[in-house]
């Protein structure tokens, strides 16, 4: 269900802005590749979180709107740290904010 909420979402936030890649194909499978990595969330957090930070990541380099994607990231952030990984919560709020910036 969030896969498809994310992927409309992100394609209504993609018809309001102009200076960013439109949405097709490859903009909804990483949608999709980021909320369907947490099914995975209980059983390996520190995987999870480490494979929807790189399919964000890849998401934004490639150009694609700003927007829900970040949902999927903050959900395996925040799990993370909670199942105990702080350390690994740490380093992904600092790639995160380096490579926003």
């Amino acid at each position: 269900m969030l896969a498809v909420v994310l992927t409309v979402t992100t394609y209504f936030v993609s018809q309001h802005r102009t200076s960013v890649r439109p949405f097709d194909a490859g903009a909804a499978v990483l949608v999709i590749a980021s909320a369907a990595a947490l099914a995975a969330l209980r059983t390996r957090p520190v995987a999870v979180l480490a494979a929807v930070f790189g399919i964000v990541l890849a998401y934004l380099a490639i150009g694609y709107p700003d927007g829900p994607i970040w949902l999927t990231l903050i959900i395996a952030y925040f799990t993370a740290v909670l199942y105990g990984h702080r350390l690994v919560g740490v380093a992904a709020a600092i790639a995160v904010s380096a490579s926003s910036s």
